[in-house]
């Protein structure tokens, strides 16, 4: 990377982050003054995390400055001076406006507010313990005792489950552990707030299984049987039979016994069949290894001696699967919907293909979103870009899965980095709650 495109680069982050302070600076104004610094640097560091910032990173690194791998508590601070270390004619406004906080101011208040928030450092130890409390905390008072003796300092209740009495119950307990082992105990209710999440799959691709026999030692004792049809077999199906594969004819009657089929299963992994034997209406095939198959997978006829008139009718489709995943699997270049919990379910069509939908909650986010943003899912595992957006529907295309595939199922987590969203900070619930919580616990 040339030294101007970094400081381009450097200086569009910049530029960024000032935007967003103008755009809160409502809010920042609403802060209370012991808070106005950091709440400025939180909107900065919000605007420095919406850039990729690895190849920046790694380019600064090579020229022996400040990798900004450890700016968040004192974002505007930090780039200013990478940027004077590289010797960069900086704008006017980013060059005079004033960090919130500087290196060693972040770094005290950090320290100040994790001692005000979590307690005195441990003894003998860095970093304070906190355990999210399971159900059984509630009914099992040795339970938190045996905790906090291991080292516990912060409890965390989970509001997003169960009810106040469960959580008080638990609250009593800890309490009285706390006392029995004369130890400090803090305790943190965590709110739910709004949470972006993926929900039910709609016409989500259909997937068979099937597994050999094996012993306790992972042996071998019979292969899995699968039956290859042009048409369900219906009562015809023979015994013992595992999965039933529907295939084009045409394809079918190129296969005879001893001929392999071979194929990869959704999670990449090679695998194949071979034709044993003919059946009424079909050919019956056998494996030694487990697979999970879907309408994307494609089968592929191994003949040890094969002819070029023959070459283009060996690959297949299998149709008729299982029953309908809870999940899709997404390739790069993959198409796919969200829809809202509560529309009808309408199919858009990808050329003969019908394209899968999964729900979105909240779906007032679908009114937010536009062409060519980035949406990521489960903690950035997958991501995918916007291709069309209406109120109700919004196509997406695959541009981060691995290649053998990723899955993405209910109740995974959703990020819009790019998209404004009007949503509050706490729910109805939520604010309903915070009178019980200020009485019952330390931190939210």
């Amino acid at each position: 990377m040339k030294r101007r495109t970094l400081v381009e680069k450097l200086i569009e982050i910049g530029e960024a982050a000032l935007d967003l302070e103008e755009k809160f600076q409502g809010w920042i104004t609403k802060v209370h003054p012991h808070y106005q610094a950091s709440a400025r640097n939180l909107v900065h560091y919000l605007a420095f995390r919406r850039f990729d910032l690895r190849p920046l990173q790694e380019e600064l690194a090579d020229r022996g400055l400040s990798s900004l791998g450890r700016a968040e508590g004192c974002v505007l601070f930090s780039l200013q001076a990478v940027l004077q270390a590289l010797g960069a004619e900086v704008p006017t406004r980013l060059a005079k406006a004033r960090p919130p906080l500087t290196r060693l101011e972040g770094a005290q208040l950090l320290q100040a507010h994790t001692t005000s928030l979590l307690g005195p450092k441990p003894e003998g130890r860095n970093s304070a313990i906190m355990v999210t409390m399971p159900a059984e905390a509630a009914q099992d008072p040795e339970l938190t005792r045996r905790i906090l003796r291991a080292g516990m300092d912060i409890a965390r209740i989970n509001c997003t489950h169960d009810s106040e009495a469960i959580w008080l119950r638990m609250v009593k307990n800890l309490r009285r552990a706390a006392r029995k082992e004369n130890r400090p105990i803090r305790i943190i209710l965590d709110l739910a707030g709004p949470k972006l999440r993926t929900g039910a799959i709609r016409n989500g691709p259909r997937f068979t299984a099937w597994k050999p026999v094996t012993d306790r030692f992972g042996r071998v004792i019979q292969p899995a049987q699968i039956g290859l049809f042009a048409v369900p077999p219906g009562r015809r199906m023979p015994e013992g039979i595992s999965a039933t594969l529907l295939f084009p004819e045409d394809w079918l009657r190129e296969l005879a016994p001893g001929m392999d089929v071979l194929f990869f299963d959704i999670r990449g992994r090679p695998r194949s069949i071979r034709i044993v034997e003919r059946l009424e209406g079909g050919l019956l095939a056998e494996s030694r290894q487990g697979a999970t198959v879907s309408e994307q997978t494609a089968f592929v006829s191994f003949d040890p001696a094969p002819s070029l008139e023959h070459l283009d009718q060996r690959a297949a489709f299998a149709q008729g699967l299982g029953d309908t995943s809870s999940f899709l699997l997404l390739y790069l270049g993959n198409r796919f919907r969200l829809v809202s919990p509560d529309s009808k379910d309408r199919v858009t069509f990808q050329g003969k293909r019908a394209l899968p939908a999964i729900e979105v909650e909240p779906a007032g986010v679908l009114c937010s979103l536009r062409k060519d943003q980035t949406i990521l899912f489960d903690d950035g595992r997958i991501a995918g870009v916007v291709c069309t957006a209406t109120p109700s529907e919004v196509v997406l295309e695959t541009t981060r899965a691995q290649p053998r595939g990723e899955k993405l199922g209910s109740n995974r987590g959703i990020n819009l980095p790019e998209t404004d969203l009007d949503l509050p900070p706490l729910s109805a619930r939520d604010r309903a709650l915070l009178p019980w919580i200020i009485e019952h616990g330390e931190m939210a």
